[in-house]
């Protein structure tokens, strides 16, 4: 790897490795934040974005009636 890539997984690594304190957390520029996050989070899928729902249905929520 050379460039960019090697930067990132050099980082990832040393994060996962070693640990990140909140503090440094809170200090990653965008490009820090990520390369440690490259791959990491993928969007979910309709079928799993579906049993969510189902599993956890809106509710319906009543209001008084406005007309007096």
């Amino acid at each position: 790897m050379t460039g960019t890539a090697s930067w990132d997984a050099a980082l990832r690594h040393a994060a996962r490795a070693f640990g990140l304190m909140p503090e440094r957390f809170w200090r990653l520029s965008v490009r820090e934040w990520r390369a440690l996050n490259a791959g990491a989070v993928t969007a979910l899928g309709v079928a799993e974005m579906a049993a969510l729902m189902r599993a956890f249905p809106d509710r319906r929520r009543t209001y008084p009636s406005s007309s007096s």
